[in-house]
């Protein structure tokens, strides 16, 4: 692979294979370009849920085995300057996300030549915790799901982008963007719709309307215990809402 040499100054000879520290494996499917790709898909995650995903033992919201594993393999990513990680919260494991570096190998050792997503410019702290749940949930379903593959709201953000200039998509079109979509071994299409927090009645309302301007068949809309029992309320009485969306806790 070709990765930015680390323990070189200015003036100083290349290395010796030594002293580069860990290999990395992102050629030809390698599992470090495939962690390096499903970061940059997510945005943000943290060490636990690269432990689950690719040294645990299942998905969703389990502990899992792989944390050490998980750590050294990160480091190895960091020591060359493809991830970085920031502390947001004292009591909260670290942010990890991908350098410009990180994206550009994940996008030069991609087989499918389909990964073109930009590294966050930073977290968004109000945003963090958001963005995390929707990676745990994301992993529960898939894993609930064999066979199923996602779509992540990062992928579909920018494949509306690539829409608006070439003039299939309008900005004035209104729609909503879900938080992913699960595209189930059946054919279904399914949006997936996170909230963490209570909504006020018309909020809810707001963004049933919006999901109205695009065309997704099928919703699941997870929310809170204390929350999802108005939220069906109000899908009940919308006979488009009642046709399509489906309200789960999470």
């Amino acid at each position: 692979m070709s990765v930015p040499l680390i323990n070189r100054g200015p003036g100083k000879r290349a290395p010796m294979r030594w002293q580069r520290g860990p290999q990395l494996s992102t050629e030809d499917g390698g599992r470090d370009g495939e962690i390096l790709r499903w970061i940059g898909r997510h945005g943000v995650v943290t060490v636990h849920q690269v432990a689950r995903r690719w040294f645990g033992t299942g998905g969703g919201r389990g502990t899992g085995d792989g944390v050490p594993a998980a750590y050294r393999r990160l480091k190895a990513l960091e020591l060359h300057r493809l991830i970085r990680r920031d502390s947001w919260y004292l009591t909260e494991p670290q942010a990890i996300r991908l350098t410009s570096a990180g994206a550009a190998e994940a996008a030069r050792t991609d087989p499918a030549s389909s990964f073109d997503l930009k590294p966050p410019p930073r977290v968004v702290i109000q945003e963090i915790r958001h963005t995390l749940g929707v990676v745990d949930l994301v992993e529960h379903l898939l894993a609930q799901n064999p066979g199923a593959t996602v779509t992540t709201e990062r992928e579909l953000r920018a494949q509306w982008r690539r829409d608006l200039r070439s003039g299939t998509r309008h900005a004035g079109d209104g729609g909503r963007a879900p938080d992913g979509i699960l595209h189930l071994p059946s054919g279904d299409d399914i949006a997936l719709e996170l909230d963490r927090t209570e909504k006020r009645a018309r909020d809810y309302e707001r963004i049933i309307q919006a999901y109205k301007r695009e065309r997704y068949q099928r919703i699941w809309w997870f929310t809170r215990e204390k929350a999802a029992p108005r939220l069906r309320q109000l899908c009940e009485r919308d006979v488009w809402a009642k046709e399509r969306i489906k309200v789960g806790v999470w």
